[in-house]
């Protein structure tokens, strides 16, 4: 005989009053709800909600249980109510609905500690737009592009191991006809100096190279550009086998940009190598730091120009620059367009991102560029939860991966750090996601310290709002 639709509900009612009667440990009608703890640092602890709610303290890496048990088809936001000192931790699967199962899979990751937040009150520095350097003497040193005694940027440097070692070695604007504003990294010469660039400043209002020493007492401009010979450099320089540092500059005799290169040692030495063309086709307005390919050439990136103005591939021999300028890739917005963080060598190609294009999203790529028969291949499309707007270089990791950041995107929108074995495009991982207290929109690419950490900064976020020093 057919139940009646009210006595069907009934005996559904009662059979759910029975079965919360007997609630215990193995309720069916309700869940565990677990996770893990990685990263965090020895003698700190993090604390975690659920919902609100229900708090646990963790104080190694490892399992951890909350004590409250998941109704069933209920939901659940475990978030981090209290962060370690000096570090942030992130939630990874920390969300679900219409819960049936235990839930295991939550994971706290506790990736990044801050060593230094810049203050914009002080005379530290803020606004750090390039990648830090590694010196000879284990310390780390990098720019500012404001702040400092007169507000025109800095020169600093950081033991990574002691955060207290914070220190500007050289304010820009303190020296008449000095470059001010520095928005490229460092690279150390065999001579012991560290050599940049300036975007304004020198005697023509331009830009300039300087060299400056490791204690920050002698410091010297080797050029002040001028809107015919290049202005505005805005790459780190790179150095050739020749002895010689090569650089990229915005403007030129064309207005389209040059690449130059200078002897450290003779300052009198500085010459274009290449004057972009009028023809745009051509490439127009290098950015990102070139790299040298096993054949001795220099492989650079372009921001504009090509067949559709969106960026090109380029290759030049220094030997021989004018007869060797090659366009290699011109990108065209399906695979991806605005080339700006520069290319890395690795396994015999190039790897590099794209700051939008590529989908429908156009949040931009990272590829992969083979010079032998000059290929590119998409190895990521960002869609902004992932990432979005790379505009750094790769870094090669120890263990074969190459790691990255965007400057917007992630949980919240303000910048992820990321993950990607270049032979398997689906390892594409999100490490973190910036937001404010570890540090907001990373501009710089990071680099591998000796110690297996990566190290980077961000233009904002930490303590004070004005960009961080970080460790991964």
């Amino acid at each position: 005989m057919k139940l009646s639709k009210i006595a069907y509900c009934s005996w559904y009612f009662f059979l759910l009053i029975a079965l919360t009667a007997c609630g215990s440990s193995s309720d069916p009608l309700s869940y565990t709800m677990s996770g893990a703890v990685t990263g965090l640092n020895p003698g700190q602890q993090v604390t975690v909600v659920n919902n609100g709610a229900d708090p646990q303290v963790i104080t190694s890496n490892g399992n951890f249980t909350f004590n409250k048990r998941i109704p069933f088809h209920g939901s659940y936001t475990v978030t981090v109510s209290t962060q370690p000192s000096g570090q942030f931790c992130s939630v990874l699967n920390g969300t679900g609905t219409r819960v049936s199962s235990n839930v295991s899979n939550v994971n706290v990751v506790c990736g990044v500690t801050i060593i230094h937040s810049f203050n914009r009150d002080s005379k530290d520095g803020y606004d750090p737009q390039a990648s830090l350097s590694l010196g000879s003497d284990g310390y780390l040193y990098g720019t500012t592009a404001n702040g400092g005694a007169n507000n025109k940027g800095t020169v600093f440097k950081i033991n990574p191991a002691d955060v207290a070692s914070y220190q500007v070695i050289h304010s820009f604007g303190t020296l008449a006809g000095e470059g001010i504003e520095p928005t490229a990294g460092l690279i150390q010469a065999k001579d012991g100096y560290f050599y940049g660039t300036t975007d304004s400043g020198g005697a023509h209002n331009a830009g300039a190279i300087f060299k400056i020493n490791p204690a920050g007492d002698s410091y010297v401009v080797l050029h002040s550009f001028t809107d015919l010979d290049g202005a505005q450099p805005n790459s780190k320089l790179a150095l050739g086998n020749d002895g010689f540092l090569y650089g990229a500059a915005l403007r030129g005799p064309n207005k389209n940009g040059v690449i130059f290169k200078i002897n450290p040692a003779d300052a009198s030495s500085y010459q274009i190598v290449h004057a972009f063309e009028a023809d745009t086709a051509k490439g127009k307005s290098p950015t990102g730091t070139l790299a040298l390919g096993k054949d001795n050439y220099f492989f650079g990136t372009t921001f504009y120009g090509g067949t559709t103005e969106t960026g090109t591939i380029f290759k030049l021999d220094p030997a021989k620059p004018t007869s060797s300028y090659q366009v290699l890739h011109s990108f065209t917005g399906p695979d991806g367009f605005y080339p700006i963080g520069g290319l890395v060598f690795k396994d015999n190609k190039f790897y590099g991102t794209t700051l939008s294009g590529a989908n429908e999203h156009e949040h931009g790529t990272i590829f992969v560029f083979d010079p032998a028969n000059t290929s590119h291949k998409i190895i990521h499309s960002f869609n902004g939860a992932d990432g979005d707007a790379a505009a750094t270089s790769l870094t090669a990791g120890s263990d074969g991966n190459l790691y990255g950041s965007t400057v917007l995107g992630g949980a919240n929108d303000q910048g992820v750090l990321f993950r990607v074995d270049p032979n398997n495009p689906a390892s594409y991982k999100v490490l973190l996601s910036f937001g404010d207290n570890n540090g907001a929109l990373p501009q710089a690419n990071l680099i591998l310290g000796t110690d297996g950490h990566f190290y980077g900064t961000t233009r904002e976020g930490g303590d004070n709002g004005r960009g961080t020093i970080f460790r991964y």
